[in-house]
């Protein structure tokens, strides 16, 4: 736990944009603010979290209601199958097939081959094979593509 003593409202937002959406608890008889300690979010937290702003809540019930909430879509939906036998994935989610796994190994194999490192979050949130299947599976255009989505995400 880290713990600071504030004295105006300025010294909260620097402190809060250095630790970067980090949990706080405030001790009113100490005038201190208790802050877990964090390293910086990476893209995918910062979305996460943007997207629980209050602006957006609640969300009104012809946007979002039960039956979407509950909707499933069927196998075959979520696969594109192509005359040659290849498929790609619409949506990454569920269980990975082994074609898939096999091709986020060879990419991540060939980021360490080269001495770089996915971005974090990239991985967790699948959005590694979401650039790969974009892409066209070219794992040089793909790191590029991803590295550049990232800083496109920390700056907006």
């Amino acid at each position: 736990m880290l713990l600071c003593e504030i004295n105006s409202a300025h010294e909260i937002n620097d402190l809060l944009y250095d630790i970067c959406f980090c949990p706080a608890e405030i001790d009113d008889e100490a005038n201190y603010w208790m802050f877990e300690e964090t390293v910086r979010p990476n893209a995918n937290e910062i979305i996460k979290t943007a997207s629980k702003h209050h602006s957006l809540f609640p969300v009104p019930d012809y946007v979002l209601n039960d039956e979407i909430r509950n909707f499933q879509a069927p196998p075959e939906a979520l696969v594109v199958n192509f005359k040659d036998g290849t498929s790609e994935p619409i949506v990454v989610g569920g269980d990975l097939t082994p074609e898939i796994l096999e091709l986020r190994q060879r990419f991540q194999d060939w980021v360490y081959s080269q001495g770089l490192v996915i971005p974090d979050g990239f991985v967790e949130a699948r959005t590694d094979l979401r650039c790969l299947i974009t892409h066209g599976r070219k794992f040089e255009e793909t790191y590029v593509k991803m590295l550049e989505y990232e800083q496109y995400l920390l700056e907006t």
